[in-house]
């Protein structure tokens, strides 16, 4: 499942763990605060997973993806990115 994940997270905290599991996922960030991930669970699953990293208030959002998207400023690597994980 394509999706993409983003979040708002405390001030002033570090989140190695968050990030490591988003890199672990296979996840590209071409936003800050925002990660694309095609893995094999549900956006449930993954909101599920991604829960045991993050501090109770933080936010936590997961959209699942089509295949069309449109960008303005991104480098080529992350323009890359979303052509393998988003586009069909």
């Amino acid at each position: 499942m394509k999706l993409y994940i983003t979040y708002d997270l405390k001030p002033g905290n570090e989140y190695p763990r968050l990030v490591a599991a988003l890199r672990a996922m296979g996840g590209c960030q071409p936003l800050q605060g925002g990660w694309v991930v095609d893995v094999q669970f549900t956006a449930a699953q993954v909101r599920d997973h991604l829960r045991k990293f993050i501090q109770e208030d933080d936010r936590l959002l997961i959209l699942s993806l089509g295949g069309s998207w449109a960008s303005i400023g991104l480098s080529a690597d992350d323009a890359g990115c979303l052509r393998r994980k988003v586009s069909n």
